[in-house]
């Protein structure tokens, strides 16, 4: 017992020691010369999530984000609004841990379904009558009203089905009609110059189909989007694990370029649950322009999450020449939850989080409260946003 003793005060010790040596943790030192200019600093607020909020309960943010001067929002996992055929399901297994409360996602689901913009696959997507923008008009006018410019996402939330729609021409119609309702007034619509059309979100996870599926139906929905408005920037395909090749990344690039199908941009993701090194994304970023170079494409890569270590409420940063950003991601998980990943979710983490007040995990920075901002954290996430610029 003694021996036991004397053991757990020496690794305590050397935990106390060690444990601010950044050489025995393998950390990065950034120096910084703040007399010396190097280069433009860029925006870096951009919103992985919308103001207004995705399920009773929350707080709308939108006073907040025009306090951070959040300068372009991401429709994403927005729960059925923005989203065209999503199927929202009570015994989805990612919706379950998601939203363990079985009575809050049965009001989920119930929401979600209401909101999605074509909700009867067999209507005449050419007939204003077929479509329901109304929650997606709010969600949008949210945005606008926060000052910030709207990037469209095209697909589908966390917890919604994940199979291919039925009919390739009918989606792409569909997503033309949503251009013209947005940017061209059609069916009441508006005039609100939604510049980015992003096709999907991370199909490693969330796509059921083949990666041909996968190609032709971007390539028909690119083309229809290009055919309402050439001047878009139209691109995906938001992959996951950006950090080696296949059919999302080099098979999608490779299949636009053979086909001469309109990529404007290629997205990515990057979650840093297998490296903390600030200078990843500069590595990852210079890999996939190589890959872009290599085929004579000139286009610009966005990535839209960078987290630190763990796959939700974390920061990003974004490379678009004309728009540099950094995101952090909103998902409005319920106040006084815990941030538990299932067991077959590819980047379940080692540990459990729990999410701050406004649902922004603490290691998020810049952390929301329901009255105000609090002051940024600075962590390694900040090092690596920073060394992005």
């Amino acid at each position: 017992m003694k021996f036991v003793q004397v053991f757990l005060c020496l690794l305590l010790l050397c935990i106390a020691v060690f444990g601010q040596d950044p050489d025995v943790l393998h950390y990065r030192t950034v120096k910084v010369d703040a007399g010396k200019v190097t280069g433009e600093i860029r925006s870096f607020q951009g919103m992985n999530g919308i103001p207004s909020p995705v399920m009773a309960g929350l707080p709308n943010l939108a006073r907040q984000y025009k306090d951070l001067n959040v300068d372009q929002v991401r429709t994403h996992d927005v729960m059925g609004p923005t989203e065209i055929d999503s199927k929202f399901e009570l015994l989805n297994s990612f919706l379950t841990w998601l939203i363990p409360d079985t009575a809050q996602r049965l009001k989920v689901v119930k929401a979600g379904n209401a909101g999605i913009i074509f909700p009867d696959w067999n209507a005449d997507p050419d007939d204003a009558k077929s479509y329901n923008f109304g929650p997606t008009d709010k969600v949008i006018a949210a945005i606008r009203d926060s000052g910030a410019e709207v990037y469209y996402r095209i697909g589908r939330s966390f917890g919604a089905n994940i199979n291919p729609p039925p009919d390739f021409d009918k989606f792409a119609s569909v997503v033309k009609h949503i251009e013209f309702h947005y940017n061209q007034g059609w069916a009441d619509g508006y005039h609100d110059r939604i510049r980015y059309w992003e096709f999907w979100n991370e199909p490693e996870i969330f796509w059921s189909g083949t990666p041909a599926q996968f190609y032709s139906l971007y390539e028909k929905t690119a083309r229809a989007l290009k055919a309402a408005d050439p001047k878009l920037k139209v691109g995906g395909d938001a992959k996951a694990f950006p950090y080696d090749d296949g059919p999302y990344r080099e098979g999608f690039i490779d299949y636009c370029v053979k086909h001469k199908v309109p990529l404007d941009f290629y997205s990515w993701h990057m979650y840093a649950d297998r490296s903390a090194d600030p200078y990843d994304p500069i590595r990852l970023a210079k890999q996939i322009r190589d890959v872009l170079d290599e085929r004579d494409l000139s286009r610009p890569w966005i990535v839209r999450r960078l987290a630190p270590r763990i796959a939700v409420g974390a920061l990003g940063a974004a490379g678009v020449p004309e728009h540099h950003q950094c995101e952090i991601d909103a998902h409005r998980l319920h106040q006084n939850s815990t941030l538990r990943v299932p067991p077959n979710h590819p980047r379940r983490p080692n540990r459990v989080t729990r999410p701050s007040r406004c649902g922004i995990t603490r290691r998020g920075r810049a952390l929301l409260d329901q009255d105000r901002v609090t002051s940024p954290r600075h962590t390694q996430a900040d090092v690596a946003t920073r060394a992005c610029s």
